[in-house]
């Protein structure tokens, strides 16, 4: 069973209210389908490169807190201007990040319109070397924090740095906004 939840900022709520009914660790085949992308609200204009990484980041904290999940899409797509260099580290940011998934992950698109390199993995991520193509082992296996996978250190409550909480408290208004005033 894939419960979608998309939007990553409700994420939080979803999870306390699956909590609160007594269905957390109940079953073992339900999932949350999360997609995380760094697009759709202006707020990621004001993101540097390091920045959108600290926000992976917490995606990876995310993603390890919950026992079931899947990102269901993601993307190397944000505003601004970023180098080759960059977009190839936020590429495998988001890789290692997403492996915390217990579930795995989907890029948005396999192939996509020329014009829309960063949703296209086979031509804008692999054949601009952003990531290698095929993926490999550290791709595929690693993570972006492997101390969570062996049990060696343990999962912080939340992750360090202002954007994360940002991102989490404007997605919040987000959609209490969308509450207020339905379009």
């Amino acid at each position: 069973i894939v419960l979608p939840i998309f939007t990553h900022w409700r994420v939080p709520e979803v999870v306390q209210t699956w909590r609160e009914r007594g269905n957390f660790l109940k079953y073992d085949n339900v999932v949350f389908d999360i997609h995380y992308y760094h697009n759709f609200s202006k707020i990621w204009n004001l993101l540097s490169h390091q920045q959108h990484v600290d926000v992976v980041r917490s995606h990876a904290l995310e993603l390890k807190s919950i026992p079931g999940a899947v990102v269901g899409e993601w993307s190397i797509s944000r505003p601004g201007q970023f180098t080759d260099e960059d977009q190839a580290d936020f590429a495998l940011k988001q890789v290692l990040a997403y492996n915390h998934a217990s579930h795995g992950w989907f890029f948005w698109n396999w192939h996509d319109h020329d014009f829309y390199p960063d949703w296209d993995l086979e031509r804008g991520v692999f054949q601009k070397g952003k990531l290698p193509n095929p993926l490999g082992a550290p791709e595929l296996q690693g993570f972006l924090h492997p101390e969570w996978e062996d049990r060696t250190g343990e999962l912080p409550s939340q992750v360090s740095g202002m954007w994360p909480k940002l991102m989490g408290w404007a997605g919040t208004a987000q959609g209490l906004m969308q509450q207020l005033w339905p379009t």
